[in-house]
């Protein structure tokens, strides 16, 4: 059953070039799948319409709903995204703080929450580390600490921006191994093509704004003509 579907999406930024030209995909639910190409090959800009973090287009529905204003609550209860930048998701004075934030924004009780934090937190194994502030945590740590505040709010679809990026050999094997144990739908950006090849069941493949390959990685990502038409090569 397809959770995520996209059916002619195209985009344009204000005074720009169209960043999407007529994408259509779909993923099923309980799919791993990754998202590549080239820098500017439109891979944030499609991955940001899923929740309509960057844009509400009925181009795109999670499962019956289309990504549109009257359904973006309900939406973005479903689908998780975690930023580039754990920066961007940690913005208050303690990770306790950082990952209430989202469970009081979706109404959740407050004597629920200290469980349902020091859970997640074991999850991502940051147990014990609900008063420390983002500022003392390595690279490898905040990008831990990000996806907890996503993972709290027990998401459908996880959707990562580069989620090794800026991390050492040891960090990259360790968060690998952890989202190797989530079990929702994942799409991941990601240029580490060793990222996507053990974690990934399905990529698509984006050369400026348009989809110009799917299926799996095992096949796509060694066909080196593909690859160079693309850029990635």
């Amino acid at each position: 059953m397809s959770l995520i579907t996209v059916e002619n999406l195209s985009f344009r930024y204000p005074g720009g070039q169209k960043a999407l030209r007529d994408i259509s995909l779909s993923i099923d639910a309980g799919e791993k799948v990754a998202i590549v190409g080239a820098n500017g090959a439109g891979k944030s800009t499609l991955l940001y319409h899923f929740n309509g973090t960057l844009a509400q287009s009925a181009s795109v529905r999670i499962g019956d709903l289309p990504v549109i204003q009257k359904n973006l609550t309900t939406i973005r209860r479903q689908v998780g995204m975690v930023f580039q930048n754990p920066d961007d998701q940690l913005f208050l004075h303690s990770i306790f703080e950082d990952v209430a934030f989202g469970l009081r924004n979706m109404g959740i009780s407050g004597e629920d929450i200290p469980a349902l934090i020091s859970s997640t937190l074991k999850t991502v194994g940051l147990e014990g580390y609900e008063e420390r502030s983002a500022a003392t945590l390595s690279v490898g740590e905040k990008k831990r600490a990000a996806l907890a505040t996503v993972l709290a709010m027990s998401p459908s679809v996880l959707c990562l921006d580069e989620p090794v990026a800026a991390l050492d050999p040891r960090g990259r094997r360790k968060l690998k191994r952890l989202l190797k144990t989530l079990p929702m739908t994942m799409v991941i950006i990601s240029h580490d093509l060793g990222i996507v090849s053990s974690l990934c069941s399905r990529v698509f493949i984006l050369h400026r704004g348009t989809l110009a390959a799917q299926g799996d990685p095992e096949i796509l990502l060694k066909d080196r003509d593909l690859l160079s038409k693309v850029g990635l090569y």
